[in-house]
């Protein structure tokens, strides 16, 4: 295993195989029915639209990918609207970027969950966005900064080279450095869950449950690029095109499969019953008041030496809340 660096000259690092996968495209669509069969799915499910509602960043992402890739597929090269063009653009980002969109959409609502952040200021608008709005406002900052960074070289934009058997897989080591933070963030929700209280609800379990999946889909095709690179001396598609197969056919889509198991009966129950624990458990943690009387008085009394009682709380200052 080693490090490679890039060419100057050579392809964006993102970029690197799209030659490969035109030239490939008609061999690539042999996985088409893995997205039918999900938006199959999908519709099924839109009669139940609220359990859409923990997964909206993921779900407006498949409507964009869907409609920027159908217009890249049917498009005219004689069309010269800057509007069409602008599509033809933005039909490059899914092909390019699927997998670090999908990343930074786990990252984000994963630290949402941790730190139970329910909306966001942003001072440049100064107005408040939700969690789902925020997520979808970053991503075009995201996807600038990547391009930047692999232009300036400036962090982590280096192959990952694993030398297996006399053959080389390379991976984008910024990637797996994300892969590895999400994995990070997922040990830090578990830990703060199952020792410091950490209060989940049913669409921060959802979230979870979504981060586990995504990430081990993106784990399962890194290692069958590796058995392939392997075992298959002359494939019928490239290795370097597996990772466009992956942002296109697969990224947008996993989350429906999300939905379908945190709403399967079992996974329901559980969740439910997870979050009624952690109910009791927050209302044992508040003490009660203590209070107690104390006798009070002295002889400078007019009356004389008369002891009176009053009531005395612990209560301190910190515990008191003032409603207007």
């Amino acid at each position: 295993m080693h490090f490679a660096q890039l060419d100057p000259n050579a392809t964006a690092i993102w970029f690197d195989g799209s030659e490969q996968y035109s030239k490939n495209l008609q061999k690539a669509l042999i996985n088409l029915p893995f997205p039918i069969i999900l938006i199959v799915l999908y519709i099924l499910k839109m009669k139940k639209f609220r359990q859409f509602s923990p997964f909206l960043p993921f779900h407006s992402y498949m409507y964009f990918h869907v409609l920027v890739t159908t217009y890249s597929i049917a498009k005219s090269h004689k069309v010269e609207q800057s509007i069409f063009l602008i599509i033809g653009v933005l039909s490059t980002v899914p092909l390019a970027f699927g997998s670090y969109i999908l990343s930074c959409f786990i990252i984000l609502q994963m630290l949402f969950v941790i730190f139970k952040i329910k909306f966001i200021h942003v001072a440049l608008f100064d107005t408040k966005w939700n969690r789902p709005a925020f997520s979808c406002l970053m991503i075009p900052v995201f996807v600038v900064l990547r391009v930047v960074n692999c232009k300036t070289r400036f962090f982590l934009s280096e192959w990952l080279v694993f030398d297996i058997w006399n053959k080389e897989v390379k991976f984008d080591f910024f990637l797996l450095c994300i892969d590895v933070f999400i994995l990070c963030l997922i040990f830090t929700v578990f830990l703060q869950w199952k020792f410091f209280r950490l209060q989940i609800d049913e669409k921060g379990f959802s979230i979870i449950i979504n981060s586990i999946l995504s990430l081990l889909a993106t784990l399962t095709y890194r290692i069958i690029t590796i058995i392939r690179t392997i075992f298959t001396e002359t494939p019928d598609i490239p290795f370097s095109v597996d990772k466009f197969i992956f942002n296109l056919y697969y990224c947008p889509f996993l989350w429906i499969l999300t939905v379908y198991l945190c709403n399967w009966s079992p996974v329901k129950a559980w969740v439910q019953r997870k979050v009624k624990e952690n109910d009791k458990k927050e209302e044992e943690v508040i003490p009660e008041f203590q209070m107690t009387y104390i006798p009070v008085g002295g002889s400078g009394n007019r009356r004389g030496n008369r002891e009176e009682e009053t009531v005395i709380s612990y209560l301190s200052v910190s515990d008191i809340s003032v409603v207007v």
